[in-house]
């Protein structure tokens, strides 16, 4: 594990591409999201998918998130074409939300057709955002911490044995909300938005931008 101290109000380019390149190697790498630090990698690899899984100790049965650039990606990758959900997402995002989207249609890595929901991670976050430019792709997004345990706000708090498990940890100090992502669901036939976790982002402020729409 090669930890590697970052600012998380400004982008080195060199530290980026080094952890663009090891993305794209199908390798793991722990970050700071704007919430809790995360576990980060290709969504489209088999093999990462389950290095993820190994790492937090995490059963095939439980679901991961996918962090995008874009609500048109959430749109693409969930299947969606509803007019009323892209006018929703956009009121919300970015934001340290997560939304389970219903799947309607099958993606090229097997792991995600197992679950009927795929939650979308769109963070307002610098070095996430270059991230997942950078790495040309959408990526799995996990907190970097043992299934069942605490997320981390800083690289302290992550176990020596999670971090083993990693090629490199950007270590940008302390997360800006030091808890996890609000969690949402959206029944597009419904019509209806569902409080599913509290967290970073209030309730209240939710329904507040989504009201009339």
């Amino acid at each position: 594990m090669n930890l590697i101290p970052i600012n998380q109000k400004k982008i080195d380019e060199q530290i980026l591409l080094t952890a663009a390149e090891l993305i794209q190697q199908e390798q793991v790498i722990i970050h700071p999201t704007e919430t809790v630090y995360g576990i980060a990698g290709r969504f489209d690899s088999e093999k990462v998918i389950e290095k993820v899984r190994q790492i937090k100790g995490r059963s095939t049965d439980q679901p991961l998130s996918i962090m995008v650039a874009a609500v048109d990606q959430m749109l693409e990758l969930s299947g969606q074409e509803s007019h009323w959900l892209r006018k929703i997402l956009s009121h919300l995002f970015p934001n340290p939300l997560t939304v389970l989207l219903s799947r309607k249609k099958n993606l090229m890595t097997d792991f995600w057709n197992r679950f009927p929901f795929i939650g979308f991670r769109y963070p307002d976050h610098l070095w996430c955002q270059a991230l997942l430019q950078k790495s040309g792709s959408p990526l799995i997004t996990t907190s970097a911490n043992f299934t069942g345990e605490a997320p981390a706000r800083e690289v302290k708090q992550i176990p020596a044995a999670l971090l083993a498990g990693v090629a490199v940890v950007l270590d940008g100090g302390e997360t800006y909300f030091h808890i996890p992502s609000t969690i949402i669901k959206i029944d597009d036939i419904k019509k209806t938005v569902d409080l599913i976790r509290a967290g970073a982002m209030p309730w209240e402020r939710i329904q507040k931008l989504i009201k009339n729409l």
